[in-house]
């Protein structure tokens, strides 16, 4: 099909490595971003480049070209709203782990699109179908949607300008950890600890020591005085 030339909009593309999305392709291939109607990505093997549709605009994957948001070619945006209902207020995210959701107020009254609507509960909290809201773990409905544990695995966590400190050193994980305190992982042989729930992180610290004297000892999981 051939547009109008009026509605083709060139791409702005932002030459962003984003390789996760291509990871396991081969050849060359286009694939759309799941919670972005403005974004799709050029996947050479596993290496993929990532392009943007200008502001109010959304891609056309017939003509591989950008068309306006809302018109007769736009076969996307109105899938992403789909997903709330007008009585709606917060909705599970449906292809997001459980600790992510939907404001449809903002999706469906504010012309926003599904990954700027796209909220995320403050970690260990779920979002919880039954309620429509963040519940303690142990409380929440996840249906089919993944489960997160691991504190790096909630965006607000992450390096998203990949100039910080990595998740992993800035926060301790209770992947394969009993309940109760343990050694903080990649910390060990230090008064670090962390508290797990759950293979959930409770609560992280250090033993109490001005002068370093103490240490944490994974096998006792106590608080030991330093060898001399």
């Amino acid at each position: 099909m051939i547009l109008p030339r009026v509605l083709v909009l060139f791409l702005i593309v932002c030459l962003c490595r984003a390789d996760d999305i291509c990871q396991g392709n081969t050849g060359i291939q286009w694939l759309a971003d799941p919670n972005d109607c403005s974004v799709f990505y050029l996947c050479f093997n596993s290496a993929s480049f990532k392009y943007m549709c200008p502001i109010n605009s959304v891609r056309d994957f017939i003509t591989k070209a950008c068309v306006p948001k809302g018109s007769k070619y736009d076969t996307c945006t109105t899938k992403e709203e789909s997903i709330c209902l007008p009585d709606d207020r917060l909705k599970a995210h449906p292809t997001g782990n459980c600790a992510k959701y939907v404001d449809c107020e903002m999706l469906l009254t504010r012309a926003a699109d599904v990954r700027s609507a796209t909220k995320e509960c403050d970690y260990p909290m779920l979002f919880d179908e039954a309620t429509g809201g963040c519940q303690v773990p142990e409380l929440a409905e996840c249906g089919t949607r993944s489960v997160p544990k691991n504190p790096c695995e909630y965006e607000a966590n992450q390096c998203k300008q990949g100039h910080c400190i990595p998740c992993y050193i800035r926060f301790p994980s209770c992947d394969g950890l009993p309940d109760g305190l343990n050694a903080w992982k990649g910390r060990e042989d230090s008064p670090y600890y962390v508290l797990c729930k759950s293979e959930r992180v409770v609560y992280h610290g250090q033993c109490s020591n001005k002068a370093m004297t103490q240490l944490f000892d994974p096998k006792e999981r106590v608080c030991v005085k330093q060898s001399q």
